[in-house]
């Protein structure tokens, strides 16, 4: 047993890397995305003063601007570099500082060009510094600050066949394309694209997803504002379930065709066949645009810091009753009906008649043999749950406008804020690796005989 977790757990990494390879690379590829909208609403005339105005009227980018939006949305890189980047293991770069230089044949008159950079002192304030980058050849240029100590916190390089690419429209080989400049005093003369720049790891490893395209907020910041909503219903959707289905299948199935067997059969595939957030538009119609008995939608009130304890936990339920029935339905059916028919299985195997033919009760039989085994297929499934504990309930988060994580992944779906899509496909995806393995061992805790190799 220990050998297959072992391998399980070996196995996480690979898992989230494949899967969050391909939402990557869909993300590349597919239309309509982060940096053509910005260049669309550039050209729309909706970037404001921060674009100029052309013979037209229409509002456009310059190559500078293109490239920076390029930086920021991850363009300027190849599709591997970037997704290091995202997970962490390659250095993201950050502020960023173009310069043109002119390399000339003339050793002694190497160019040069000055800049302030913020350095932090041996205090670890924040200072702004003085320096010199300078071009030394063809593919090396130095960056120094003036005292002549090195700018500890920034590294220097040529553009990359990418940004050269956004810049003059064409890729170059090497450290980029060598252009003729107009002669200096008889020297023939290059110039050179110099970048400047901050490296950092900032990715997944270091458990920092990046900020929202919309929002420009951190992205982990807002999943963990959203996070906490979505546990609360997903803890209690998960207690009531088992709470209330595993008893009422075992009844069920002990009663089988009786009066209470088939009322409660027709009441379950009622609600199982009504979706969930057709019931919810439902219930609020019903009980509170008509009867205003509860709210329409939110977590909490607007009030809810200058409630006492009591009336906290009473207006917090009072928010949750009609969100829980629409989301309790499919669950309470289906893991009733799996118990029931799970636990009737049983009871037909030679093995409970033979515990009842050597002097055991039939309760006994039942409860202690019968009832484990029926489990066993509920806790196969026990691993879906914890994901849902997380990822939340998109479409009655919609109708109740709950702030919880499936409205946040929905928003950012339709918004294209692929920030966000790619932190919750890597959550999501890692909860329900972990569910999966715990589901497994739970079956194995509950049925003996069961031994994974």
């Amino acid at each position: 047993m220990l050998a297959y977790v072992i391998r399980r757990l070996l196995l996480i990494p690979l898992t989230l890397v494949g899967v969050t390879l391909i939402v990557f690379g869909l993300t590349r590829v597919l239309p309509g995305g982060p940096m053509e909208r910005a260049i669309q609403a550039a050209s729309q005339g909706q970037e404001g003063q921060r674009a100029g105005r052309g013979p037209t009227g229409a509002s456009t980018l310059s190559k500078e601007q293109e490239l920076e939006l390029a930086r920021r949305f991850g363009h300027d890189r190849s599709f591997l570099m970037a997704f290091g980047a995202w997970w962490g293991v390659i250095r993201k770069e950050e502020n960023h500082k173009d310069f043109s230089l002119t390399l000339s044949t003339d050793p002694q008159q190497p160019a040069s060009e000055p800049i302030f950079l913020g350095i932090r002192n041996a205090d670890g304030k924040l200072e702004s510094k003085k320096g010199t980058i300078t071009l030394v050849s063809a593919d090396k240029a130095k960056l120094q600050l003036e005292d002549g100590s090195e700018a500890e916190g920034w590294n220097v390089r040529f553009a990359t066949p990418n940004e050269l690419e956004i810049l003059e429209g064409k890729k170059s080989a090497g450290g980029g394309d060598d252009e003729e400049a107009p002669a200096t005093g008889g020297a023939i003369s290059q110039a050179k694209h110099v970048v400047v720049f901050q490296p950092k790891f900032a990715g997944v490893l270091q458990w920092n997803f990046g900020y929202s395209l919309n929002f420009d907020d951190p992205v982990w910041d807002m999943i963990k504002q959203r996070m906490p909503v979505s546990i609360f219903y997903g803890l209690l959707i998960m207690f009531l379930t088992y709470a209330i289905s595993i008893p009422l299948g075992i009844v069920k199935a002990l009663r089988h065709r009786t009066w209470l067997d088939s009322s409660t059969s027709v009441l379950i595939f009622i609600g199982y066949a009504i979706p969930g957030f057709a019931v919810g538009t439902m219930l609020l119609w019903a009980f509170a645009f008509r009867l205003d008995w509860f709210p329409i939608g939110g977590f909490y009130s607007d009030n809810f810091r200058d409630l006492s304890l009591g009336g906290k936990i009473a207006d917090l339920f009072k928010h949750a009753a009609l969100p829980l029935v629409c989301l309790l339905l499919p669950a309470f059916a289906e893991t009733t009906m799996l118990m029931k028919n799970s636990l009737m299985d049983n009871l037909a195997q030679d093995y409970v008649r033979t515990a009842v033919a050597k002097g055991s009760t039939y309760r006994r039989a039942v409860f202690a043999h019968a009832v484990r085994n029926s489990i066993i297929p509920i806790a196969t499934t026990f691993g879906l749950n914890i994901m849902l504990l997380v990822s939340g309930f998109l479409l009655i988060e919609q109708v109740f406008d709950i702030p919880g994580f499936g409205q946040l992944t929905f928003n950012a779906l339709v918004d294209r804020d692929y920030p966000i899509v790619m932190a919750t496909i890597f959550l999501t995806s890692f909860l329900m690796i972990v569910g999966n393995l715990i589901s497994d061992l739970l079956v194995a805790a509950v049925n003996p005989r069961i031994r994974f190799e």
